[in-house]
């Protein structure tokens, strides 16, 4: 819990000096508000190819019609358990020279998501069993399973929604890919033992955000 609340901290410093960059770019002549917002935001994730689900606590930098997502993932047991990269297009027609994110209540989009993840995987969980010490053993016997190392594409549609003046709900579907690695051989098939393992996964995403 101490973790996840230091995290938390780090995430509103981050989305607060953004806010300060936004004020000071002005009077540069840099970007302003007007077209680079910030939000900070926290959801619920889950794929096809990890444990049943996590949450997610990020930062987003909106320039235009585009944002540029950073977040952690947490579980309930490790605490920490990866990172992900989010790039979302809004679909809204442009009003005006420019797309402005303030001027529309409700936001489709189509998404882009990568997400490094260190966990246990679904295909562990479906056979039952993994390597320990070169020995098959029953994984619900284990209290510290190994873990297996991911990295998944998804693309997706979703859409934002305000609820109040600067707090929004954003939820996405997506299909993609996830390469995995078991560095320890933890992952056994009925027939071989695998090192490798991918495959085709989906995502499904909901959330909450705060725009600065």
């Amino acid at each position: 819990m101490k973790k996840s609340t230091n995290l938390l901290y780090t995430l509103v410093a981050i989305a607060l000096l953004g806010s300060s960059y936004g004020n000071s770019a002005q009077a540069q002549g840099l970007p302003t508000p007007e077209k680079l917002n910030y939000t900070s935001y926290v959801s619920e994730s889950i794929t096809g190819s990890s444990e049943p689900y996590s949450t997610i606590l990020g930062v987003s930098m909106v320039h235009e019609r585009r944002t540029y997502d950073i977040g952690v993932i947490l579980n309930d047991q490790d605490i920490f358990t990866g990172a992900e990269f989010v790039h979302k297009v809004f679909l809204n027609k442009k009003e005006g020279s420019t797309y402005n994110v303030n001027h529309y209540n409700t936001r489709p989009y189509i998404i882009y998501n990568f997400v490094y993840h260190y966990s246990q995987s679904r295909m562990q969980m479906t056979d039952g069993k993994i390597m320990e010490s070169g020995v098959p053993v029953d994984i619900n016997q284990l209290e510290s399973p190994s873990k297996v190392i991911t990295m998944e594409h998804y693309l997706g549609i979703g859409f934002e929604q305000d609820l109040l003046q600067q707090f929004f709900i954003s939820t996405n579907v997506g299909v993609g890919l996830y390469l995995g690695q078991n560095n320890d051989n933890n992952k056994i098939n009925p027939l071989v033992e695998q090192r490798q393992e991918n495959g085709f996964s989906w995502s499904l995403k909901f959330g909450f955000g705060y725009r600065f």
